[in-house]
């Protein structure tokens, strides 16, 4: 047993055994233990003879593909447990050749769904392609799809949807996908024509911009499961889709640690409900989390309302006198102007939201371009791995 246990230890870390069963190694070195060949004619043991066959056993065995993988992350993976060529493999999970049994294709396709191993259609697509014609493969395409038109969006310096096209394009060109803008008019969705406009441009994956509640994922009149599906920032739809988006709560909680650093406590937060609900009210939960934590005599209410007006507004910093305001945008700012309180002089504001055409505002600046990038990114890996 030694003697097994020591060339068992010298020849697995010898080879590039690495998913492989102890059963099988252990069936191995048996084979080589009961061998009564490896006794003289006293019955004393030939331990070189014995040692030899021992290492070219386990060799041979690994050669013979009897340490198989018990993971299958790949098409080698799968053709190794078979016990077949990468290529008979590929064949069997295409529908089978003339040339191999149709039992080793019934086979391997069940070790396949065994194993969960599902064939990349994109990537079989493209080998193709290059295989039938000799030439490179079209750029696979993929559309962002938006609710206003191309022109719209990058006119609006007051949403993000620009930036996050324009990072979009730039990632997509490195990875050597054809990005497509496709708009979807919010105020009269025809899903069908997406679904034609979509065919007949060759889309794979569909970048969701925002707002995400104008495309209904349920909807009978188009087949969403036909795409890989990626969304830009939180949205409203009913199944669980990928999505690219900041941590809005760690935005506005170190906002709020920031400030505090300066010795300011009396921290208010003043914006529209439909904005606190585009990030699913992340930002009133964190408020007041951070409310929570001062004493309740230096608590200020919030101002995230549906009656947004400057009537309302001003009650409420009338009533609570903040130093700071957490918002979006500068329209609080310019209430108070008309009343005579002047930011930095006489109070403070920092945007949550930071976007290029409020210069006057500090804040938060989200990275729109680098998410737009991400979201090219999550999609290419959802396409890769054949994911819809």
């Amino acid at each position: 047993m030694d003697l097994w246990d020591s060339q068992f230890r010298r020849y697995f870390s010898q080879s590039n055994v690495k998913d492989c069963s102890l059963v099988q190694l252990l069936c191995a070195g048996t084979q080589v233990v009961d061998d009564p060949s490896l006794t003289n004619s006293n019955g004393e043991v030939l331990a070189e003879r014995k040692e030899a066959l021992l290492g070219k056993s386990l060799i041979n065995a690994w050669k013979a593909d009897a340490l198989r993988p018990t993971t299958v992350k790949s098409l080698e993976d799968l053709a190794r447990l078979a016990g077949v060529s990468k290529a008979t493999a590929s064949y069997a999970l295409r529908g089978g050749s003339s040339q191999i049994p149709q039992s080793t294709c019934e086979r391997i396709k069940a070790l396949a769904v065994e194993h969960d191993y599902r064939p990349n259609q994109l990537v079989a697509a493209r080998m193709s392609e290059v295989s039938k014609g000799g030439k490179s493969p079209a750029k696979v395409g993929i559309a962002f799809v938006s609710p206003r038109p191309l022109t719209e969006v990058m006119a609006d310096a007051k949403t993000p949807i620009g930036l996050y096209y324009l990072g979009a394009l730039e990632k997509s060109k490195e990875l050597g996908f054809e990005l497509n803008f496709v708009s979807l008019p919010q105020d009269c969705p025809d899903f069908p024509r997406l679904g034609r406009k979509l065919a007949y441009l060759g889309v794979e994956g569909v970048l969701l911009a925002p707002p995400m509640e104008v495309y209904p994922v349920e909807n009978d009149e188009f087949g969403w499961d036909d795409y890989s599906l990626v969304s830009i920032e939180h949205g409203f739809m009913p199944l669980n889709i990928n999505a690219v988006c900041n941590d809005e709560f760690e935005t506005i909680s170190r906002a709020i640690e920031l400030i505090g650093e300066r010795g300011i406590e009396k921290i208010g937060i003043a914006i529209r409900t439909a904005q606190d609900r585009r990030v699913k009210q992340i930002w009133k939960a964190a408020f007041l989390a951070r409310q929570a934590l001062i004493p309740e005599d230096r608590r200020i209410g919030h101002f995230i309302t549906d009656a947004w007006s400057k009537e309302g507004f001003l009650d409420w910093f009338k009533s609570n006198r903040p130093e700071v305001i957490l918002c979006v945008d500068d329209e609080p700012m310019r209430w108070l102007e008309e009343e005579g309180v002047h930011a930095p002089e006489n109070i403070e504001f920092l945007s949550l939201f930071w976007l290029p055409n409020r210069p006057r505002l500090a804040g938060y600046y989200q990275n729109h371009k680098t998410m737009g990038r991400a979201a090219v990114e999550l999609l290419s890996e959802q396409l890769y791995r054949n994911e819809r």
